[in-house]
């Protein structure tokens, strides 16, 4: 149990969302449990969003004197029952509990207590398996103690494997992962309100994994995840998931991938666009820069990482569809870049630089003096994540190329005065500063930008290709051949392997420049 200072007294009000669908019987008990909570009455309320059951849910007799029942009037499914619970409350604190679900006297106190040592935490309940139970309401409601109705319901503490080791993976949550967030769930967890509508709170177009989506964009918003053992939920029967789980997979996988970056496994299919990117990327024009600003973008977009989307921040309020020279323009420039980029869905042409690229995992601050090579973006998100570096920079001709953790900014500006941006992340996350990578980006020059095509990752690999191709065949036009008799000398056999030793080489070598690019 997390340590509070002993004069600690709840002071937080706290609103308890319950969803719901045709389960009576199991969320009678979970009204019971609620009714046995420790935590100040007056400072709960708890909301049973009825999502259409076949017939109306009527509280019964035991139940929190705070409890009232919502029923949406537009809406199907658990997200929007979520969300409604949400927008039908005031409490501070938002804690989810599943309909199947009984909670010992203390669960509400074990999820406050966290809310009132950390900022912005998002904490998980203790759920363990019941696999059969024989009690009503009324013995919930005169157990002597939380051990007394543990041994009613024949709790045996079992757990949900898959968590408990992504806990041993991570320390109890406590290393960065991409697996961090993927343990938060709705069925037993708690949130601020501030942090949940910040988040942009359930979608509601979901219908089933919303808890991955919503705990992303927790993640996204700097949030602290806990596994709030002391606070623990027995689950009365198995999940949806257990049930069924390679079903609920099948099902969830392009949802969690048009939504949630981070979880790369998901994206299986690169070269294409996803509903939200893993890199924002900013570029900042002016209207002498039009000319290599067009460079600047070709080459990002040109880039073997493709999971990106750029903004392009330029003074395109200057352009205008009235007469004018169509040679001497004096915005010819800008008027040609906005032309070249139009129809390119990854590119959006923007008057002010973005404050915020939320829900998008990095943001990318390229010079418009820099043209980076097809490899560098990639390597920067992995330095990002081998060094769990909330910002990763490398030098750049007139400004450093920087890669930052959304993540990370948000944990900063949540929690830290307006500062210098390297001091705050500094200060939440880590900077990870990298020499300029092999290749990694070309100056541009404002008066002459290169022109040159750029190529693309299909093209770069079929260029390859073909050099790989040309040089196995100069190889064996070129090797040596054996003596019609007898064996050749010494020094011309071991010439031969060095022949072949080195084309082998020149081969693993495009070969490995193949894959990076």
């Amino acid at each position: 149990m997390i340590d509070l200072p002993h004069d600690w007294r709840p002071h937080r009000t706290v609103a308890v969302i319950v969803p719901a669908f045709g389960s009576a019987d199991t969320l009678d008990l979970t009204m019971a449990s609620l009714a046995r909570q420790d935590y100040p009455e007056d400072l709960v309320e708890v909301v049973v969003v009825d999502d259409g059951s076949p017939e109306p849910y009527v509280l019964p007799e035991v139940h929190h004197k705070n409890t009232r029942i919502v029923r949406p009037e537009k809406g199907w499914g658990r997200a929007n029952a979520c969300h409604e619970g949400v927008l039908a409350t005031t409490g501070e604190i938002l804690v989810w509990l599943d309909s199947d679900i009984v909670v010992p006297a203390d669960h509400l106190t074990a999820h406050l207590r966290w809310h009132d040592r950390l900022k912005d935490v998002a904490t998980k309940g203790d759920i363990r398996f019941v696999d059969s139970w024989d009690v009503a309401p009324s013995d919930i409601a005169g157990a002597q103690s939380d051990e007394d109705l543990a041994r009613q319901l024949e709790v045996d503490g079992t757990r949900s494997q898959w968590v408990e080791d992504v806990y041993a993976r991570t320390d109890d949550l406590n290393t960065d992962s991409p697996y961090v967030f993927s343990t938060f769930t709705g069925a037993a967890g708690s949130v601020s309100r501030d942090l949940y509508m910040a988040s942009g709170g359930m979608d509601t177009s979901l219908a089933l994994g919303e808890d991955s989506d919503l705990a992303y964009r927790l993640a996204a918003r700097g949030a602290v995840f806990v596994p709030a053992r002391d606070a623990v939920a027995w689950h009365l029967g198995p999940t949806n998931a257990q049930r069924r789980l390679d079903d609920v997979l099948h099902h969830d996988k392009p949802y969690l991938a048009q939504r949630a970056p981070l979880i790369r496994r998901r994206r299986t299919t690169g070269g294409r666009v996803w509903r939200v990117p893993m890199v924002h990327a900013v570029v900042v024009a002016q209207e002498v820069d039009a000319a290599r600003a067009r460079v600047c973008v070709d080459h990002l977009l040109a880039s073997s990482f493709t999971d990106l989307h750029v903004s392009l921040v330029a003074p395109w309020s200057r352009l205008h569809d009235g007469r004018r020279p169509p040679l001497d323009d004096p915005d010819l420039e800008l008027r040609l870049l906005r032309e070249w980029l139009e129809g390119e869905p990854r590119v959006s042409l923007v008057e002010q630089a973005p404050q915020d690229v939320f829900p998008a995992a990095f943001r990318l601050d390229v010079p418009v003096s820099a043209a980076l090579g097809p490899g560098v973006l990639g390597e920067l998100v992995k330095l990002a994540g081998e060094h769990d570096a909330g910002l990763v920079r490398m030098p750049g001709p007139d400004a450093p190329v920087s890669l930052l953790r959304t993540a990370a900014l948000e944990r900063a500006s949540r929690n830290l005065p307006a500062g210098d941006l390297q001091t705050q992340i500094d200060a939440v996350w880590g900077i990870w500063w990298t020499p300029a990578l092999e290749g990694a980006l070309t100056a541009l020059d404002v008066s002459s930008p290169t022109d040159e095509p750029v190529p693309g990752p299909a093209e770069r690999e079929r260029q390859l290709t073909k050099k790989i191709a040309r040089l196995e065949k100069e190889s064996r036009r070129t090797a040596p051949r054996p003596a019609p008799q007898g064996a050749a000398p010494r020094g011309f056999r071991a010439s031969a392997a060095m022949i072949r030793a080195g084309v082998r080489g020149m081969l693993a070598e495009l070969s490995r420049r193949l894959r990076r690019s």
